[in-house]
């Protein structure tokens, strides 16, 4: 990982991250079981870098469908993080971000346009 790098997971596949070593993330895709009848799972991924960067995380959880993301959510939180999802009036399908609200695990609820303004504030906030 790197920055400026944007990774997407390959659909039917689970994109995880993995320390290696010190100051080194990297990513993995894998064919680990489907979660929420899905694969890739952000539940998956968010998991895996709870474990690999071992701190609090700042996580967005943007338009799908189902309730992906809500259980990752409550871990990212759990851990000092905080969540940040995409507001209803912008998104394509509600359900995920929907389903981290209704678990009570959202810090902000933005519109689309402003999650990248969102993500820095709590990563500023963070650092500090």
């Amino acid at each position: 990982m790197q920055k400026g790098l944007a990774i997407l997971a390959r659909g039917g596949r689970h994109l995880k991250l993995v320390r290696r070593g010190i100051n080194h993330v990297a990513t993995q895709l894998t064919d680990d079981p489907r979660e929420h009848n899905c694969r890739p799972a952000i539940d998956y991924t968010i998991r895996s870098a709870v474990e690999a960067f071992n701190g609090p995380l700042v996580t967005a959880i943007l338009t799908g469908m189902g309730r992906d993301g809500a259980e990752g959510s409550r871990i990212v939180r759990e851990g000092g993080g905080e969540v940040i999802v995409q507001d209803a009036e912008s998104c394509a399908v509600f359900g995920m971000p929907k389903s981290v609200i209704l678990a009570g695990q959202a810090d902000e609820i933005v519109p689309l346009a402003k999650i990248a303004n969102a993500i820095e504030t709590m990563v500023r906030r963070s650092i500090r």
